[in-house]
Order: C-alpha cells, then structure tokens, then sequence
C-alpha cells in the first residue's frame, strides 16, 4: 500500500511536471490558498499512511514503542522532501529505486517483521475499513 501511494506520488509529479512553475508563483502569493490546500493534502496523506500503520497494529505487526501519528506525520515529510527533489526526467529505474528505498525506510521504522513475511493485503483490509 504504501509503495503503491509512493510510486502514484512520484508519478504525477512526474506526469504535471508542467504545474511546478505555476504552483511555486502560488506558493509566494499569500491569497492563493496554496497553503491551506496543500495543508490539507498533506494531512489527509499522513492520516491515510497512519490509518495504514493502525491496521498493521491491530494485526500486531508494529512495533509497541512508535506513536503511529507522529510516524506518519514523520516518514510522510520523507516522502514529500522526496517528491519535492525528483527531477521530472528521472528514468523509470530510478524513480522505482526511490519508490524501494521509501517504502523500506517506512517499513522497518514501524513494522516488527521483514516485508516479505507480512500477511497478504487482504488480511489487513478489514481493519483500514472501520478506522
């Protein structure tokens, strides 16, 4: 889940390269609201990572000692630091290279297990409907 929204992150930065010059003009007007919007944005991104990560707590999966909501306030400024320095024209490999190495990172903060022993996505659903 959490590659995947990496990876769908990085991609449109990608994809609405062409935005960037618009959006740092809107940045520097303070009527725009840029602010409040990307405000907003980035803390539905920071609940969902942590809505994600209180579904591996309840499957027992998380380490007992991490705040799930400031880990995810934390490792979602990771990734939008990330995004924020990807060069548009990056080749595919090292955009997937970047998606890896965030998605790890996000990993072995917060998880008990290796990624590859985790339960399959299906197990984990139910729990990220009722948070």
């Amino acid at each position: 889940l959490v590659r995947n929204m990496v990876r769908e992150a990085m991609l449109w930065r990608i994809q609405n390269a062409d935005l960037r010059p618009a959006i740092e003009i809107a940045k520097q007007m303070p009527d725009s609201g840029w602010k409040e919007a990307d405000d907003a944005a980035d803390k539905s991104m920071s609940g969902w990572l942590a809505t994600v990560h209180r579904a591996g707590r309840e499957c027992g999966l998380t380490r007992p000692d991490i705040d799930i909501d400031f880990a995810a306030k934390a490792l979602y400024s990771m990734i939008e630091a990330s995004l924020s320095s990807l060069d548009p024209a990056s080749p595919s490999e090292d955009v997937e290279r970047l998606v890896d190495q965030l998605a790890r990172l996000q990993w072995h903060a917060i998880y008990t297990i290796e990624p590859e022993d985790s339960p399959i996505a299906i197990k984990v659903a139910p729990f990220l409907v009722r948070s």
